[in-house]
């Protein structure tokens, strides 16, 4: 005999929801950012948005979220300036969010070819863990 299911009957929304929200409850939530890594070259200005969503690792919904996360930028290979971030707490709504990335107008000298950024945005759960997902933009 087959488990009886409590969300038969419920609208297709509603039980996308339900899920979402039990990777949630679980924590079982993966930040994934929805831009690929970045080439540019090697100036002292550039900017970027970058959106991104956080998704239940079990139903690969997006998780009815709304609060903030981490977002941290940091000069990973090279000597130049290091890059800044438009908000160290972005806001998410319903699961989905944009944070900028940027070099403009910025101190401490110049990039050159070989220079790598990298953006990591971290989502901490109710259990106190974290996830992370990191987007990269290299300087040719």
């Amino acid at each position: 005999m087959a488990k009886p299911s409590y969300l038969n009957g419920l609208p297709p929304r509603d039980v996308e929801l339900w899920k979402a929200q039990a990777d949630f409850n679980a924590d079982k939530v993966l930040v994934v950012i929805d831009r690929a890594n970045i080439t540019v070259a090697a100036n002292d200005t550039w900017s970027y948005a970058v959106p991104f969503r956080l998704v239940g690792e079990n139903s690969n919904l997006v998780i009815p979220y709304s609060g903030t996360i981490g977002a941290a930028v940091s000069l990973t290979t090279g000597s130049g300036p290091v890059p800044a971030v438009s908000s160290a707490t972005p806001t998410v709504s319903m699961g989905s969010g944009t944070v900028t990335v940027s070099a403009g107008n910025v101190s401490g000298g110049s990039y050159v070819a070989t220079d790598v950024a990298t953006l990591t945005l971290t989502f901490t759960n109710i259990q106190g863990g974290t996830d992370t997902d990191t987007l990269t933009v290299t300087m040719s």
